[in-house]
């Protein structure tokens, strides 16, 4: 796996300043620019839903203030790009509204034919409704429609899909062309940051409210890496909010439920079914609903090649209802995650449950089937179109 800090995108941030939205802006926008024109042709008819001609050009700008735009007779369309794609209540533009990037769209002559301005959220971060309201009015934005709200919600991974497609366009030869080098450095990039892992499934609650509620994602680490299910958990214990992850690569997930039946499977993950993983457990192994009691009992192991120390996978069921999945050295059999993610019974109902809605029916059996976690990745990445909400 390569390091970190190899990615020609990464910068190193100060300790008070957080940069990770405006350099991955920069990087967008730096990628567009620096490839050949059906990268950006591609990536703007898919924001404005609009036909461009082979001959326009493009203009890119980042971080640009309202007060820097002047009046013309081209169409200004606003898009919201974010993680998840969506919109929440607050926030604002403040008194000098400034986005975070523009694209002017001309024609041959050199015509304005759009003007597309990007505001960019990172991390998990949802975009703002008071400050899209206030884009609108301060950059003159039209409207799309009577029903509809005037601007337009995309997802990274719409980004990286349309990316990923473009560098898989690129002829291939022994020599990696510039396009298909940038396109693949700022999708690295995007997986690093974490801001291409799909997500499955949300418990409605969890720990002392909403705010810790846990997750299940999926995605790959690298461009070229087969994708791996994720739990994750954000709780709070002993005054500290404590956040952790465990990566659960599709060898392991055979692995760890290999021997399940089909019709075991389908109740455990896809209908939810917490009582049936269980007694799918007490009915293979020799422990009983005893064991399960207090600090619990662990019922699997696997270990996971390529991972550095600790390298293995370890589920047990602990306090009589509570799902653990926590990591241990191979070679010392400890090296345990002080603060394992956590599911409760109705957590692991409603993430599981979740997941199936996410899934066509044939994904739903080449994951039952195969633990098939490809089916997961394409469910993900082609189930993010245009959004307003």
């Amino acid at each position: 796996m390569r390091e970190y800090k190899d990615n020609i995108f990464y910068y190193e941030s100060g300790e008070k300043a957080d940069p990770l939205e405006k350099n991955t802006v920069h990087g967008l926008v730096k990628t567009l620019k620096d490839t050949e024109f059906p990268v950006s042709q591609r990536v703007l008819e898919f924001c404005t839903g609009r036909s461009l001609p082979d001959s326009a050009t493009f203009e890119y700008e980042t971080e640009v203030p309202a007060k820097r735009v002047s009046s013309d007779s081209a169409e200004r369309i606003l898009i919201g790009l974010s993680r998840t794609g969506g919109v929440r209540d607050g926030g604002g533009a403040g008194e000098s509204p400034q986005v975070d990037a523009r694209v002017r769209i001309k024609n041959s002559e050199g015509e304005s034919l759009y003007d597309v301005f990007i505001e960019a959220k990172v991390r998990g971060s949802d975009l703002q409704r008071s400050q899209l309201d206030d884009y609108v009015d301060a950059f003159d934005i039209d409207e799309q429609g009577e029903d509809r709200q005037p601007w337009d919600t995309i997802q990274w991974s719409d980004i990286y899909r349309l990316f990923e497609e473009a560098r898989e366009s690129v002829p291939s030869g022994e020599v990696a062309s510039r396009d298909e080098y940038l396109l693949s450095e700022f999708n690295h990039r995007l997986l690093q940051k974490g801001m291409v892992r799909g997500t499955l499934g949300v418990s409605k609650t969890g720990g002392s409210g909403d705010k810790h509620r846990k997750r299940l994602l999926v995605g790959p680490k690298d461009p070229d890496s087969d994708p791996v299910l994720t739990f994750w958990a954000f709780s709070r214990r002993e005054e500290q909010n404590q956040s952790s992850s465990m990566e659960l690569p599709e060898d392991c997930l055979q692995e760890l439920f290999g021997e399940m039946s089909l019709e075991t499977r389908r109740k455990v993950f896809l209908e939810g079914n917490f009582e049936k993983l269980q007694q799918w457990v007490v009915d293979t192994t020799d422990l009983t609903p005893s064991d399960f009691k207090d600090d619990g009992s662990t019922f699997a192991r696997a270990e996971r090649e390529g991972y550095p120390e600790p390298a293995g996978i370890m589920l047990r069921f602990s306090n009589s209802n509570l799902f653990k999945i926590n990591s241990y050295n191979v070679e010392k059999s400890n090296g345990w995650i002080y603060y394992p993610p956590i599911l409760a019974p109705n957590e692991w109902e409603t993430v599981f449950t979740e997941l199936a809605e996410k899934l066509s029916a044939s994904q739903r059996d080449r994951f039952i089937e195969d633990f098939d976690l490809d089916a997961l990745w394409e469910a993900y990445l082609h189930d993010s179109p245009m959004s307003t909400s």
